[in-house]
């Protein structure tokens, strides 16, 4: 029983990561339906980890489930609501990136600065999509840096800006902030780390 739970765990993470992938990167088109029996036939499990995964994704804020409807994508934002969400985002991570600065602590700033590392590696190998997921993973790992709360209202917001996102806008140049933004945070850069993080979101 022991030996099992981590890999229960495991997979239930590996299928939301695929799905959530799926979504972002507009395999899965807002207001597509979710078929929780043929992904269970497509990942070979239960419908157990596939149900956890949607749950998890529900939470997210990037698919809908809804007892007797099944689940789905969420639809697609309009313009004005996202640019609420995208200052909401800038708001949240900013307060992250001042907390980064203050309370510096060298190795969460490493660990930023290696992430930035992976996504300038997947981008060479033209890998957007991995890219996309590195990406997200910097800016909640930014936002963690803030604290728990600070990253559970995050994820509820962020999450929504990343569905259907646009691949082409990842270009070498918007990546290149990356590597600004992280060095304004080793010089403890507050109004220019902001600066840069708002050109990155917005």
């Amino acid at each position: 029983m022991t030996m099992s739970t981590p890999i229960i765990v495991s997979i239930r993470h590996q299928i939301a990561s695929i799905i959530r992938s799926e979504i972002m990167t507009g395999r899965l088109k807002p207001g597509s339906k979710i078929n929780e029996y043929s992904l269970a036939k497509q990942f070979g499990v239960s419908r157990g980890p596939v149900r956890y995964a949607l749950l998890k994704l529900d939470k997210e804020g990037i698919v809908e489930c809804k007892d007797n409807a099944g689940t789905k994508v969420v639809e697609s934002l309009p313009k004005e609501m996202k640019e609420t969400l995208h200052s909401l985002r800038l708001n949240i991570e900013s307060k992250a990136l001042k907390y980064a600065i203050n309370e510096k602590n060298e190795w969460q700033v490493a660990d930023l600065a290696n992430l930035v590392k992976q996504i300038e590696t997947k981008l060479a190998s033209e890998d957007t999509e991995s890219t996309l997921d590195s990406i997200i993973t910097f800016h909640r790992q930014l936002v963690a840096i803030g604290g728990n709360d600070l990253l559970g209202v995050w994820h509820s917001i962020a999450m929504r800006t990343f569905v259907n996102f646009d691949l082409s806008t990842i270009t070498a140049e918007s990546v290149a902030r990356y590597q600004i933004l992280i060095t304004h945070l080793n010089n403890r850069e507050l109004r220019k780390a902001t600066a840069t993080l708002k050109s990155i979101i917005i």
